[in-house]
C-alpha cells in the first residue's frame, strides 16, 4: 500500500491506497480474480456541460464515501493483508497479524461500482422525494455532487432536501459550495466549504467570479525520450471537453509521426525529434484561460452551432451554445487520420462532419432536457 497525499484539501489529507494489482510471479493479483462491476457513473463531460446552465450553481461531496460501505462477511477474506504487531520490530512470523476490512477498501477495481452502486440503489428505490433523487443521480460522480438551479430558493431547497436524502442513507453530505455568497451564508457553517477555488470534477472553478479555469499542463517527464515517454506526457493534459485541442492536436499529430518513423516504444529519438516534441510542450505548456461558467439560463431557448473541418494532419469539431446575443464554446473533438490509408481533404472533411454530427447528437443528450435547442 501506499499513501496518496493531498495537503491542500481541506478534509483528507492523507489516503491509504492498497495496490491491489501487485502479485507474484506468474500468479494472478487481486484485481485480476475480482469481478469491476458494470460502469453506471454519469459521462464526465455529460456532469460539466450541465454544469455550464442555470444562475446559481451549488457542488458539494459525500464525507468518507467509500468507508460508509459494509463488505459482507463472507466477502471480507479477499480484503485480507498483512500487518505487524509492533512497528518497531522486524518482519517475523510472531510480529504479524492478518486483519481482514470491513468497509470497501481504496485500490480494488470494484471499489468505484460497489460505491456507486449503494448510491444508485438507493436513490432509485427513493419515494420520498423522486424527482431530488434522479437530479442527483444524473449529476453524481463517484462522491460529487455537481447540480446547478434557476433561482436561490431552488438552490437552498436542494442543500436541504439532499442532505435529508443521503442522512436516510446513512451519509454525511458536505463542503457545499455556491458561486451565490448569499446562499452560502445560508448553509451551516459546519457544511460548508471555505475554499473559493474548487476542483469540479479536475476543473478548476473560481466560485467568486463564477469562472472555470482552463489548464494546459504537460506532466513532466525524467530520463530519455522514447515513444512511451512521450506518449504518457501527452495523454496527461487533462481536456474532458476538448476545449483545449488546438494545443493538444499538434502533440497528438507528432506522436503518429513517431509511429511513421519506425521508432519502437523504448527507442531513444533523434536529437531533431527531441528538439521538435519540446518545442510542442513550451508551446503549450503552462497556457492558462478563464471562461464563465454560465453558457445559458435553464429553460431559456437556444441554439447549438457546429463547425467541422479538416486537413492532412488532423479532423476537428466544435460547438458553440448560442443564446440571444451570447455565444460560447462548450465542446470540441478531434481526431487524427489513419497512417495506413491516404484519405483525400473532401473525405476527411466528410469525417469532420460525421464527428460534428455526433457531437450535436452527444449534446443534445446531455442538455437537451435542460434548455431548449430550437435549432
Amino acid at each position: 500500500h501506499h499513501a496518496v497525499l493531498t495537503p491542500q484539501k481541506e478534509t483528507t489529507k492523507l489516503r491509504v491506497v492498497f495496490d491491489a494489482s501487485a502479485h507474484l510471479k506468474g500468479e494472478p493479483s487481486l484485481n485480476d480474480v475480482l469481478h469491476p462491476g458494470p460502469v453506471i457513473l454519469p459521462k464526465i463531460c455529460d456532469i460539466l456541460l450541465r454544469f455550464r446552465l442555470g444562475r446559481f450553481a451549488i457542488v458539494s461531496d459525500v464525507e468518507k464515501a467509500f468507508l460508509q460501505v459494509h463488505l459482507r462477511c463472507e466477502d471480507r477474506d479477499a480484503t485480507r493483508f498483512i500487518w505487524l504487531r509492533d512497528i518497531n520490530q522486524p518482519l517475523t512470523p510472531g510480529n504479524t497479524v492478518i486483519y481482514r476490512f470491513t468497509r470497501v477498501t481504496f485500490g480494488l477495481n470494484c471499489s468505484p461500482f460497489l460505491l456507486a452502486g449503494t448510491i444508485k440503489h438507493h436513490l432509485d428505490t427513493c419515494s420520498v422525494n423522486p424527482k431530488l433523487a434522479r437530479e442527483v443521480a444524473s449529476n453524481t460522480y463517484v462522491d460529487n455532487i455537481i447540480v446547478t438551479t434557476s433561482s436561490e430558493e431552488e438552490a437552498l431547497q436542494f442543500y436541504t432536501d439532499s442532505k435529508q436524502l443521503f442522512n436516510d442513507l446513512r451519509m454525511n453530505l458536505r463542503e457545499f459550495r455556491s458561486n451565490d455568497e448569499t446562499l452560502n451564508a445560508r448553509i451551516a457553517p459546519a457544511d460548508l466549504s471555505a475554499n473559493t477555488l474548487q476542483k469540479v470534477l479536475g476543473i478548476r472553478w473560481q466560485s467568486e467570479k463564477d469562472e472555470l479555469l482552463l489548464t494546459c499542463r504537460y506532466r513532466p517527464t525524467s530520463g530519455k525520450l522514447t515513444k512511451r515517454s512521450i506518449s504518457e506526457q501527452a495523454a496527461s493534459v487533462y481536456d474532458p471537453l476538448g476545449l483545449l485541442t488546438p494545443l493538444t492536436l499538434r502533440g497528438k499529430h507528432f506522436l503518429q509521426q513517431l509511429w511513421k518513423h519506425g521508432y519502437d516504444w523504448d527507442t531513444s529519438l533523434s536529437v531533431k525529434h527531441q528538439q521538435e516534441w519540446q518545442n510542442i510542450v513550451e508551446g503549450a505548456d503552462g497556457f492558462e484561460i478563464s471562461l464563465p461558467r454560465e453558457v445559458a439560463h435553464i429553460d431559456t431557448n437556444v441554439s447549438l452551432v457546429l463547425f467541422a473541418d479538416a486537413s492532412s494532419h488532423g479532423m476537428a469539431a466544435c460547438a458553440y451554445l448560442v443564446s440571444g446575443s451570447d455565444n460560447h464554446i462548450i465542446a470540441g473533438k478531434s481526431k487524427l487520420p489513419s497512417i495506413k490509408d491516404k484519405p483525400t481533404i473532401p473525405k476527411l472533411e466528410l469525417n469532420a462532419l460525421t464527428m460534428a454530427m455526433r457531437l450535436a447528437y452527444s449534446l443534445y443528450e446531455a442538455i437537451g432536457h435542460r434548455v431548449r435547442i430550437e435549432q
